[in-house]
């Protein structure tokens, strides 16, 4: 049962509680706010770490202006890697440089793994490298795949990207197409001002009247539908072009389109049943991805009831691998991987052929490298075989030579700033070398041409910034805690407090060195940034540093964050008192090297 006391205690805690949070509330800001030496390293430490987090954030900004910045025409030829939509024209660099950052830049986004997919396909970047539009990329894997010499089918999803892109060039890029072709946007800041309404692939609509092969082209590689898309894109700006009325709608279902505009069936070469045929569900027009249908491209097959090659069409003669012959004894034991080898053939009386040789279970298995034999059949003469080099790392063999490698090429991609690809040369001198075949291919990402070296410079200070952001706080707690202890316990000091006491002796004088560091930082910014554009117009050296706002903004930060370090150390050198136990006499020589510890214990209490 509660008594008179209990009552009378209950006000005397409360007002206990209260007093101690108003003394905790006093103390804090006392620390905080009074002129001390800890006040003046915790003020240090969080202005770096806001410094710190803004250049982490900003220095991406930097890089991406870099990245967006249009190359000058004739400066393709300095960029450290080879960009192969550099010197093309506006169309297919802008609806390109769009459709990656829309459709291609994330991994969440649709059409990521086919970007990344078709970077890492050598003949699709080959594709890419000799196209000067989005229509003439479909064209060039048409044709590739169609070559009577060396047929190549491209990765599906290079054929599925670049349809992609294709369509959004033609219908849904409203800075770079318009139904009326006469006026556009400029959402992304692709084109400059005096060209912001421009249509730049306007002229696609010409490009594929001026040939019926490049509608077959869309209509075989893609969809007609894709053709369809247009024609209604067209109409509704009351625009017309000849290929509309003579192309047949396929809306739906989804089926890939396999005659041309003359009506003679296309058969798709041999070796694209390298890349499987079209599934149950593709074939029938479902969405590729998720209820994404965009475009369900079909893989570079025909549909699954359709006989998977007419030699006849190609003039081939259906060949049994053994019927083949090695030309020597010395070459008897060489034998051929059982997936498709590509052969050049000649028979008695007859000119050379291409004959695809299929898996045979009488053959044994060598590696997909790079392989050389010659091959006779009965009454012929000899022939050379070349099996293509693989990137993959091929089967291990008993051989004892060394593989030949040669150099790394230099990044090849669409355009900066995106992964790509690097090959080099790997070739065995002999009929088997020593272990598995090393990569011929590896992945990359090309740099921006931007002429100005200031991003290293920018992700080089968040470290600098990070350690004085630990030193700060360090010496923070070291001198909280030196000034509240009695100083009779100062007379005798345990080991452990000696340790401390290191940090405040040898820190603060490498956080002054830290603030000198960054006045070097702050004027060759300011240089490359300012000074550089005051040059003469011939004057190359760093002339893109200015063109970009976020180094600008950088350069504004930075230097302000160092001014305001300097008048904060300036303010605690004399409003604050140097504790005694940290006294060490300073040299008064005159001499240039004994003078620059002076400079760096002047930026502040050390």
């Amino acid at each position: 049962m509660p008594t008179d006391d209990d009552d009378e205690r209950k006000p005397s805690v409360l007002l206990r509680i209260v007093v101690g949070i108003i003394r905790s509330t006093v103390t804090t800001l006392r620390i905080v706010f009074a002129p001390s030496i800890a006040a003046y390293h915790l003020w240090s430490g969080l202005i770096n770490l806001s410094i710190t987090v803004v250049l982490s954030v900003s220095t991406n900004n930097v890089l991406d202006s870099f990245c967006i910045m249009p190359i000058a025409p004739g400066d393709c030829d300095k960029c450290s890697d080879r960009i192969l939509l550099c010197d093309r024209p506006s169309c297919i660099q802008q609806s390109t440089n769009i459709t990656y950052h829309q459709k291609a830049k994330d991994s969440k986004q649709h059409y990521y793994e086919d970007f990344m997919r078709a970077v890492a396909d050598a003949d699709c970047m080959d594709v890419v490298g000799r196209s000067r539009s989005p229509v003439s990329i479909i064209h060039n894997i048409y044709l590739k795949q169609l070559d009577p010499i060396n047929p190549v089918t491209v990765s599906q999803s290079c054929s599925n990207y670049h349809c992609m892109s294709l369509r959004r060039a033609l219908t849904e890029i409203s800075d770079v197409n318009s139904p009326t072709g006469t006026e556009c946007t400029n959402n992304f800041l692709t084109k400059p001002q005096n060209r912001s309404t421009e249509c730049t692939c306007n002229g696609l609509t010409q490009e594929l009247e001026s040939d019926p092969l490049l509608i077959t082209s869309v209509q075989d590689v893609c969809f007609q539908v894709l053709i369809d898309e247009y024609c209604a894109f067209l109409a509704g700006g009351s625009r017309y072009a000849s290929f509309c009325a003579s192309t047949t709608s396929t809306l739906a279902p989804l089926a890939r389109n396999t005659s041309n505009t003359s009506g003679r069936r296309l058969q798709p070469p041999c070796d694209s049943l390298d890349h499987g045929l079209a599934s149950s569900s593709l074939s029938q027009g479902q969405p590729d991805r998720a209820g994404h249908a965009d475009l369900a491209l079909l893989p570079h097959g025909i549909s699954a009831e359709q006989p998977p090659c007419d030699s006849l069409d190609h003039g081939l003669v259906p060949l049994s691998l053994s019927q083949l012959q090695p030309a020597s004894a010395g070459n008897a034991d060489l034998a051929f991987a059982p997936h498709s080898i590509s052969a050049e053939l000649v028979l008695s009386g007859s000119g050379p052929m291409r004959a695809l040789q299929t898996q045979s279970s009488s053959i044994s298995t060598v590696p997909p490298h790079a392989i050389a034999a010659e091959l006779v059949l009965p009454g012929s003469a000899p022939v050379r075989a070349l099996q293509t080099q693989s990137s993959s790392v091929g089967a291990g063999t008993d051989g004892t030579t060394e593989w030949t490698v040669g150099d790394w090429t230099t990044c090849k991609c669409y355009q900066v700033c995106v992964a790509g690809l690097q090959t080099r040369m790997v070739t065995c001198g002999a009929a088997a070398c020593k272990g598995a075949a090393p990569a011929s291919e590896r992945p990359c990402v090309c740099n921006h041409c931007a002429n100005c070296e200031a991003v290293p410079i920018l992700q080089i200070m968040p470290y600098v910034g990070l350690f004085q952001i630990v030193a700060n706080m360090c010496l923070f707690c070291c001198f909280q805690l030196f000034s509240n202890l009695p100083e009779e316990e100062m007379i005798r000091i345990g080991i452990v407090r000696k340790f401390i006491g290191l940090f405040p002796k040898r820190l603060p004088f490498l956080v002054n060195f830290c603030t000198v560091l960054e006045l070097g930082v702050v004027l060759y910014l300011i240089m490359i940034t300012f000074v550089a554009q005051l040059l003469p117009a011939d004057t190359v050296w760093m002339k893109d540093c200015f063109r970009s706002t976020q180094l600008r903004l950088c350069c504004y930060l930075i230097a302000g964050h160092w001014l305001f370090r300097v008048l904060i150390g300036q303010l605690a050198l004399r409003l604050t008192r140097h504790p005694p136990w940290l006294y060490m006499p300073r040299s008064r020589s005159r001499g240039v090297l004994k003078k620059i510890p002076q400079i760096i214990q002047s930026m502040g209490p050390s």
